[in-house]
């Protein structure tokens, strides 16, 4: 397996609320079907996956980015969900003294990225019905009764596309990797983890053009008013 490349992610509440919800029950469902399949268990009630999904692999890819996160961003969800502040994190302020979204660096695989996007390009065909796709719908329609619980269920999204749109979310936030990233990379990686770090006016600048596409990215779904609060919250 190649080595993996230093991505910048983020302890946003959104981000990891959507990440956090694929594993239970999506990815768990997806690696048992993969597994029932291989080893013959496989009735003729159960899913028929599509040839491009590999329920294992899929999951396989997710875990690792999971295992990849450093300590603070999982404490930093679970904060989210308790109420309490997450401890020995990084923080992030602008060279205005604007406390923002901390960022860490993590070691992710490209290929487990890649696998993600094609599983993400497959449900869509199943959302768009397309033929051989039909157990793989079904599956996400069963899934997202379950997600509906875990995150804001005021969001527009029913049915599939409810759990679609949140792996879109991930993705997207997973593929945020260009100059902007890697000055702020730079920037995390020589603080050092649990670091208050205080950018410069030019990496000030490419963390307000960063900022603005994460923000862009998990509120892909929301209404324009949504977004609008989303970015004032993060950027004033």
């Amino acid at each position: 397996m190649p080595s993996p490349s230093v991505r910048l992610l983020p302890a946003h509440e959104t981000f990891l609320a959507d990440f956090f919800a694929l594993e239970d029950p999506l990815l768990i469902w997806l690696e048992q079907i993969a597994l029932e399949a291989r080893t013959g268990l496989a009735d003729d009630d159960s899913y028929a996956l599509p040839p491009d999904v590999d329920g294992v692999t899929v999951r396989e890819a997710w875990t690792r980015i999971y295992e990849a996160l450093p300590r603070p961003m999982v404490d930093t969800w679970h904060a989210a969900r308790s109420g309490k502040e997450p401890a020995d994190g990084t923080t992030v302020f602008g060279p205005d003294g604007r406390e923002h979204c901390p960022l860490y660096a993590v070691p992710v695989d490209q290929a487990d990225i890649d696998t993600l996007v094609a599983f993400l390009g497959a449900c869509r065909k199943a959302l768009a019905d397309e033929l051989g796709y039909g157990d793989l719908r079904a599956l996400l329609d069963d899934a997202s009764e379950a997600y509906e619980v875990l995150v804001d269920p005021l969001r527009a999204e029913r049915g599939g596309q409810r759990v679609v749109a949140a792996l879109s979310r991930v993705v997207t936030v997973l593929q945020l990797h260009d100059a902007d990233t890697r000055v702020l990379l730079k920037a995390v990686t020589e603080a050092g983890l649990g670091a208050r770090i205080v950018l410069t006016p030019e990496q000030g600048q490419a963390a307000s053009r960063y900022y603005r596409r994460l923000v862009d990215a998990v509120t892909e779904e929301s209404s324009r008013l949504e977004r609008a609060l989303a970015h004032f919250v993060e950027l004033g």
